[in-house]
């Protein structure tokens, strides 16, 4: 089912849609009341490839000066949610997507998906353990509120003269 898209400033946060609220709402908020979630935070971004700069030497009047320029500019992938747990290994973190029908087609969200997959395994890998997790959460995995009915309007009917 569609849900208008429409961006939701509450006590909690400024949410991008309803259908992320909505998420949020039913798959984070019980557990964060219940203080099972703890050290929360919207929209956390993470660098997914590095900058990429090139050494150039500039000749001055005394000397030459090594200078770095930017050949391309890093990419960023910035989570819906983010959330910690504890374990018996210590604290586990938890990044989470929420997308709607229409988000998941868009065409750099599969590429930034994987690469943030690939980036969290490079840094369990270094901790030993799965410290950071990744969760898909898509709109068929939320419970909508009921559609609302529209009241047809009367059809006016123009007479001829």
């Amino acid at each position: 089912m569609f849900i208008p898209s429409k961006k939701v400033i509450n006590e909690w946060g400024t949410f991008d849609s309803t259908p992320e609220w909505l998420c949020f709402e039913q798959k984070i908020i019980p557990h964060i009341q219940s203080g099972e979630y703890f050290d929360w935070k919207l929209h956390q971004t993470y660098e997914i490839i590095p900058k990429l700069t090139k050494t150039v030497y500039i000749q001055l009047k005394t000397k030459v000066k090594a200078v770095e320029r930017v050949v391309e500019q890093n990419a960023e992938y910035t989570c819906d949610f983010q959330y910690s747990i504890s374990t018996d290994k210590g604290e586990q973190i938890y990044i989470v997507e929420f997308k709607s029908s229409y988000s998941a087609k868009a065409r750099d969200y599969t590429l930034r998906r994987k690469l943030i997959r690939r980036r969290i395994a490079e840094w369990n890998e270094r901790e030993g353990w799965d410290k950071w997790v990744f969760l898909e959460y898509k709109e068929t995995d939320l419970v909508l509120p009921p559609k609302k009915k529209r009241e047809k309007k009367p059809k006016n009917k123009k007479v001829k003269p």
